[in-house]
């Protein structure tokens, strides 16, 4: 995963599929990225120099969680100062303290939650919010969003889960997202 300028200001971010597919995403959505590419960053021209994938070699035993299977439990206090959450797959059992963007998460995984329950919308409809309603809700601006968005997916690719990017899935053509698994659970701390 590569972020365009810094890791501080992450407002464009670059990454593999498991498929060996490039993608970028912005503020305006998540595009396939080429090898020569030019996007523009705060008026700054970046040339993207991407390199061909190789499958890594693979345990055949070992399987990766994918993001849409884990189940992520939100245990928060009362006062909603501090988040912790567990993430549970087939492989994996990991309790994630607190960190900033953990009230991120929380807040998406209660708007998938709120609208699972209303029976009008498909699940594919569930819990997608614009991305600046979203961070008006969290109160605070953009930038920091897409930074906590970031923080976000780098804390599950360092769990090796396979497709980390998915943790906060882009609507094409929109600026709407949502948390990127149905299985989730709030529980107070």
């Amino acid at each position: 995963m590569l972020v365009i300028p810094n890791e501080e200001h992450p407002e464009v971010t670059v990454f593999a599929s498991e498929e060996g597919a490039w993608f970028l995403e912005n503020a305006e959505g998540r595009s396939v990225a080429v090898d020569g590419q030019v996007t523009d960053v705060f008026g700054e021209r970046w040339t993207l120099l991407l390199p061909e994938l190789l499958r890594e070699t693979a345990d055949l035993q070992a399987t990766l969680d994918r993001v849409e299977d884990l189940h992520f439990t939100f245990h928060v206090s009362r006062d909603e100062e501090h988040v912790e959450w567990v993430a549970a797959g087939t492989s994996l059992l990991k309790k994630i303290p607190h960190r900033a963007y953990n009230y991120l998460l929380l807040t998406l995984a209660r708007i998938r939650l709120e609208e699972a329950t209303q029976s009008t919308l498909t699940p594919s409809e569930q819990g997608w919010i614009h991305r600046d309603d979203l961070a008006r809700m969290l109160g605070h601006g953009v930038t920091p969003l897409n930074l906590q968005i970031f923080r976000a997916r780098k804390q599950l690719s360092a769990m090796n889960i396979e497709n980390p990017a998915d943790l906060i899935q882009r609507r094409t053509g929109s600026t709407q997202l949502r948390i990127g698994t149905s299985h989730l659970s709030v529980r107070p701390l």
